[in-house]
């Protein structure tokens, strides 16, 4: 594109010294100069829309892409869910528990109850049967071992996690994330930053963590993150829309003058994105007080 300006550049001088050469009026030269003028403004204008056309197609080819993953693991997680329903059973009371009344046990049952039991004047005090305590067996169920399951379920899935490569993680956090798998989201990309702190991901990784949290509406803990986005990866492709989620949460929490003030430094650093664009948008239609 500078080529095609330079180019322009050289052929407006050309023209320029032929006019001069040829004795041509001052105002037609004028007139050539404004219209290279409008040329050279066209053409970054022409430039400044490509990018953002380019932007806006990356952004399309990573939605189908996480699409296209979705629709394979989804019966992939059908089936996890049948053997995690496999793995948990139903606890029945035994078949043998029974309750024994202590009151029958000791006393001979009720058909007896008011009589003294019958002593032998013969029995000598060395020879007396004591009475045999009765264990009284409740009738409440075991606790259940569900939960037990689940953990061992949780485990092998976190075992499952650490085997999987920066990429794999990556996509795998995505696909839970988009099937409203948030925590288990939140901690494949977590594990992501812990195995590989300075992967090209890792500010994407960051973002989607804060990502899970204000799907949580877990607002204030979404602000953290996405602030160390904007901290620790301030030229991250992700920093412009944490900046943005960061005014979308100060509104969900009511504090208009943050979120303002998260709109206002958005537009500042990063002017020519599109989140900036939507910040601007917001500040427009509805502005604040």
């Amino acid at each position: 594109m500078k080529c095609y300006v330079i180019l322009i550049t050289v052929i407006a001088l050309g023209i320029s010294g032929c006019v001069a050469n040829q004795g041509i009026a001052p105002s037609s030269e004028d007139e050539l100069r404004r219209e290279i003028k409008e040329l050279r403004a066209s053409v970054e204008a022409s430039n400044t829309k490509l990018a953002s056309l380019e932007n806006e197609k990356r952004d399309i080819e990573d939605q189908k892409i996480s699409l296209m993953l979705l629709k394979k693991e989804l019966a992939k997680n059908i089936e996890a869910v049948k053997e995690l329903k496999k793995s948990a059973y139903e606890i029945k009371e035994p078949a043998d528990l029974k309750v024994v009344k202590l009151e029958e046990k000791a006393t001979g049952g009720a058909d007896n109850a008011g009589k003294r039991p019958a002593v032998s004047k013969k029995a000598s005090p060395e020879k007396k049967k004591t009475a045999t305590p009765v264990r009284v067996i409740s009738k409440k169920k075991p606790p259940a071992r569900a939960s037990s399951a689940a953990s061992a379920a949780s485990l092998k899935s976190l075992k499952a996690l650490k085997a999987l490569t920066t990429e794999e993680l990556y996509d795998k956090g995505l696909k839970l994330y988009n099937a409203e798998n948030y925590s288990s989201a939140r901690a494949a990309f977590t594990l992501l930053i812990e195995k590989s702190p300075k992967h090209k991901l890792a500010d994407n990784a960051l973002y989607w963590v804060a990502e899970t949290y204000y799907a949580h509406t877990r607002y204030l803990k979404a602000v953290e993150v996405f602030n160390d986005v904007a901290k620790r990866y301030p030229d991250g492709n992700k920093t412009p829309d944490s900046l943005l989620k960061i005014g979308y949460s100060y509104l969900e929490l009511e504090n208009s003058v943050e979120a303002q003030k998260a709109f206002e430094r958005l537009i500042e650093l990063y002017p020519e994105t599109q989140a900036a664009d939507r910040a601007r948008d917001r500040l427009i239609k509805k502005p604040f007080n």
